[in-house]
């Protein structure tokens, strides 16, 4: 896009500077919240996985703990 601009800025006639300078303009500014649109998606995206890798985490967690706990109880039955 940044040469599509650059393009008409260097073959617009006399006069048009004006125009030019406001192309320029929105062409920064739409390049400028895009930049900020990814930004702010990524950073959703890193705070989703760090949610789940904690959701993961602390299921493992709970996993092992449960199957412990069952371990005990049938080693407790057997020795009855």
């Amino acid at each position: 896009m940044q040469t599509f601009v650059d393009t008409v800025a260097n073959n617009a006639p006399a006069g048009s500077e004006a125009a030019v300078t406001a192309l320029q303009s929105a062409v920064t500014a739409a390049s400028e919240a895009t930049s900020a649109s990814i930004q702010a998606s990524k950073k959703a995206a890193e705070q989703a996985l760090e949610v789940a890798e904690k959701n993961v985490n602390a299921a493992v967690s709970a996993s092992s703990k449960a199957t412990k706990e069952a371990t005990e109880q049938v080693r407790d039955a057997i020795k009855k």
